[in-house]
């Protein structure tokens, strides 16, 4: 995990850089390591409509654009852990957990995606407990970074917000029903589930997941030598 995070613009740059892309460093020992529950989906043309996805029931070379994966795949390692990290994190707020993963592979602009669901409760009392407070984290700052996805912004702020509202010993509010056990509690006694996710980011993966989210869905983008 990153221990110190830098100033909201610098890491908003270091996001826009990375977002989609991995670390051409982060390559492993030539073998994709695959775990249980795994899928791995490839988008030929994520601008396309419907969004097409082919999935891939072999990661042999003869089946699959396997050497994109293989130039991602040290790097994937490094993302489940923190998709492992972000289920902890999520747990006081009632996330199931472990869910499986699917990885996601695409050639091109990047694709619509969003991370929904259950992320949405603490970012929405986080909101809340700010707006109560009439704390104002980062204002129209953030609308000039260079990212391309409005929850990637709502991500980077909530980071730095949930910091703001542990300093100022602010409390988790009722208004959108967490869990009994919640309501009251600081947030400086909670971790911050947005840690990971902007770490995922990092990485160079972007989860992404709807209101029905019984897996993680991690997109990454691939080699053009495919």
């Amino acid at each position: 995990m990153i221990s110190s995070w830098p100033a909201p613009d610098e890491l908003a740059r270091r996001v826009a850089a990375r977002l989609f892309t991995p670390d051409p460093a982060a390559v492993g020992n030539g073998r994709l390591a695959v775990a249980a529950g795994d899928r791995f989906v490839e988008h030929p043309d994520p601008q396309r409509r419907p969004f097409p996805a082919r999935a891939i029931e072999s990661l042999e070379p003869a089946a699959t654009s396997l050497p994109s994966w293989l130039a991602v795949h040290g790097a994937m390692e490094q993302a489940r852990e923190l998709v492992r990290g972000l289920e902890d994190r999520m747990a006081p707020w009632g996330m199931a957990a472990p869910r499986p993963i699917s990885w996601h592979l695409f050639w091109g602009p990047a694709p619509p995606v969003r991370l929904y669901g259950d992320m949405r409760l603490p970012e929405d009392s986080l909101e809340d407990a700010l707006a109560d407070a009439e704390v104002d984290v980062l204002g129209l700052a953030a609308d000039d970074w260079p990212l391309p996805h409005d929850w990637t912004r709502t991500a980077l702020c909530s980071l730095y917000g949930w910091q703001v509202a542990s300093g100022l010993g602010l409390v988790v509010p009722s208004g959108h029903w967490p869990p009994r056990a919640l309501i009251g509690v600081e947030f400086a006694d909670l971790p911050n589930p947005f840690e990971p996710i902007v770490e995922l980011y990092c990485l160079g993966f972007v989860p992404s997941a709807w209101e029905s989210m019984d897996r993680w869905n991690l997109f990454v983008r691939g080699r053009v030598d495919r």
